[in-house]
């Protein structure tokens, strides 16, 4: 089940998030673990990762790599 979709740039900033569900605990705590442990390391191999909170059960998260070089903006007049 899908419970919280996120998007981030490689750098870890948050650009985008949605809710499918409540969550016992922050998400963003889930991402800032997978940015740190999967992402920063550049486990390029690795597309899944298992997030441990200190109350709650596990969460598995997942990820795919989408090479965009800029993100647009508002048009340039």
């Amino acid at each position: 089940m899908l419970d919280f979709f996120a998007i981030f740039s490689r750098g870890g900033a948050l650009l985008w998030t949605l809710n499918f569900t409540a969550l016992r605990h922050n998400p963003v705590d889930a991402l800032n673990a997978l940015v740190r442990s999967c992402l920063m390391e550049e486990r390029s191999g690795v597309n899944t990762f298992t997030y441990m909170p200190k109350t709650g059960s596990h969460q598995a998260l997942k990820w795919t790599f989408h090479n965009v070089s800029v993100l647009s903006g508002p048009p340039h007049a």
